[in-house]
């Protein structure tokens, strides 16, 4: 399993480009991003001046604080989004949401 942790401040930008399986997104206490995808997923996390952005060639688990504002680009499969108070635009889901 891929795993990606990012230490992130209050309120900060998710960009998750694409991901190219199922999404399940969990806002949590926590100050930091935690991505986790299967072995061949192709996992990347990277961090931009203002944003972190993560693309996953797979389905893909994410937790982060639930104050981030979050911009999803597509999501492949199906998308669960649970626990967050941050802002949050979705361009493209093909399964359900």
């Amino acid at each position: 399993m891929d795993t990606a942790r990012v230490d992130l401040k209050p309120a900060s930008l998710v960009r998750i480009v694409s991901i190219g399986g199922d999404l399940r997104l969990t806002g949590a206490d926590s100050p930091r991003l935690e991505a986790q995808a299967g072995r061949r997923g192709g996992l990347r996390v990277t961090t931009k001046s203002d944003a972190v952005e993560l693309t996953c060639e797979g389905g893909c688990l994410v937790f982060l604080p639930s104050s981030c504002r979050v911009e999803i680009g597509r999501i492949s499969g199906d998308g669960r989004v649970t626990d967050l108070t941050g802002s949050l635009k979705v361009e493209s889901v093909e399964g359900d949401l």
